[in-house]
This record gives C-alpha cells, sequence and structure tokens, in this order.
C-alpha cells in the first residue's frame, strides 16, 4: 500500500490485494473506491498520487519499469481536491492482514521521490 495522507480520516491510498489493484479515497472518515481492477506486475511496477494543481485533483497513475525506472505513467483515477496537500505524510505498508495458506511473497519498497 502507498498513501499519502494528512491524517487518518483523510488520505488518498493505493493497493493491491487479491491480484487486485485499488484506487481510494478517505475524507472525513469516509471510504470512496476510485477504481479497481485487476493488478498487472509488469504494467504497475510503478505508483504514484499527485496533485495536479491546474485541475485541482488528485491523480493516482501506474507506469512499467524502463531501464531501471518508471516508463510512461497511465493515470488510473482522479478525483477532486478534499484535504489539504500541505503537510501530507507518506506511508508504506507491505504485508497481509489475514493468516495465508500460501506465503504471498516479499515486497520491496525502491524508487520513493517526494516533491512539491
Amino acid at each position: 500500500m502507498l498513501t499519502v495522507l494528512a491524517d487518518g480520516q483523510n488520505h488518498y491510498p493505493i493497493w493491491t490485494d487479491a491480484y487486485t489493484i485499488s484506487f481510494e479515497k478517505k475524507i472525513a472518515g469516509g471510504k470512496t473506491e476510485l477504481r479497481s481492477r485487476p493488478y498487472d506486475p509488469v504494467n504497475h511496477a510503478f505508483w504514484r498520487i499527485r496533485h495536479d494543481v491546474g485541475s485541482d485533483t488528485i491523480v493516482f497513475e501506474t507506469a512499467p519499469t524502463l531501464n531501471g525506472g518508471a516508463g510512461a505513467w497511465t493515470a488510473q483515477a482522479s478525483t477532486p481536491r478534499q484535504t489539504a496537500v500541505t503537510g501530507m505524510h507518506v506511508e508504506l505498508k507491505g504485508g497481509t492482514y489475514q493468516n495465508e495458506t500460501t506465503a504471498p511473497g516479499a515486497v520491496t519498497f525502491d524508487h520513493l521521490l517526494v516533491t512539491t
């Protein structure tokens, strides 16, 4: 899970579960799934959550790997910004929330870049 958050009641996460990638917002404690689709480890290798200043929206994007970095970004979902984006934090989570009959494998976080 990659989450950009103002606090526990206001955040924007991208996450995977059961071969699905989901894009969500939680504003004032209310969760809204913006989009969910089959997870493709090749085309969804990189994840990005950004604020588009021109349209004042939060944009969720994915990209494949290209020459060791992110390839072309594809917008997967967007939503009007509903909370301040100044002073936000980044949260990374890996693992499982339930018992698994088969080991789920490893998670790797790399290339984290936070810009203003």
